[in-house]
């Protein structure tokens, strides 16, 4: 018996590299009063394409999207308490990658108001309103 050869062709994808984020402001610690306006700021960089948009986050919540670089928003301090701030990034190939984390709180009357364990301060964005 003879060997049976048949020609096989592989097809390697580009490897999709994930971006990424990091919040440049506010800094993590920064209070801001209620009613105060709030510029959230990101960089996003893709080596291997371009960012399609950024998403912030106070916690759970999302704040905004921006499609287009200088990645921010503004938004007014209006719940007292502990706020997480994240930037979601995600390119053009629908890779994502998420900040590290950004701590800031809200105060009232110059005074810090303390959070009990379990709180969960939300925050809502129309637009540019609030923060």
């Amino acid at each position: 018996g003879g060997t049976a050869r048949a020609a096989v062709n592989v097809t390697v994808a580009p490897v999709n590299d994930v971006p990424t984020a990091a919040i440049t402001n506010p800094k993590n610690g920064d209070s801001f009063k209620v009613g105060d306006r709030i510029t959230i700021q990101a960089t996003a960089r893709d080596i291997d394409g371009t960012i399609a948009s950024v998403t912030f986050y106070d916690g759970a919540n999302a704040l905004g999207t921006v499609t287009s670089a200088p990645f921010r928003l503004t938004a007014t301090a209006s719940t007292i308490g502990s706020h997480v701030l994240t930037a979601l990034a995600i390119d053009d190939k629908g890779a994502a990658a998420t900040s590290a984390a950004t701590t800031i709180s809200i105060i009232a009357s110059g005074k810090i108001v303390p959070l009990s364990t379990g709180d969960s301060p939300t925050v809502s964005l129309k637009g540019s309103d609030g923060l």
